[in-house]
């Protein structure tokens, strides 16, 4: 594709475009996506290697709305050997 186009399209490397015939003319439209899916996020991340993943940052301790105060969080539900949810027993013992 002609540099000339690409620039004026502001199209990036891989950048999908989308081809519409009409006629005996076709036109292209660049293909914007707003947001990454999570498949193609960790598909880049798997990409690059996790090893470039950035450092963890330690704020402090949660002081505000970030608190999360649920079943998870309190390990009341955790993850069985399968996969699957299991709820722990109200007397401590799982």
């Amino acid at each position: 594709m002609p540099k000339a186009i690409v620039d004026e399209l502001h199209l990036k490397p891989g950048q999908q475009v989308e081809v519409i015939v009409e006629g005996t003319e076709a036109r292209l439209k660049p293909v914007r996506r707003p947001h990454l899916t999570l498949e193609e996020l960790m598909a880049e991340a798997d990409r690059i290697g996790w090893e470039n993943a950035p450092e963890t940052i330690e704020w402090g301790p949660d002081v505000g709305s970030e608190i999360i105060d649920d079943e998870y969080s309190r390990g009341e539900i955790v993850m069985g050997p399968d996969g699957s949810e299991v709820r722990k027993k109200t007397d401590g013992s799982s």
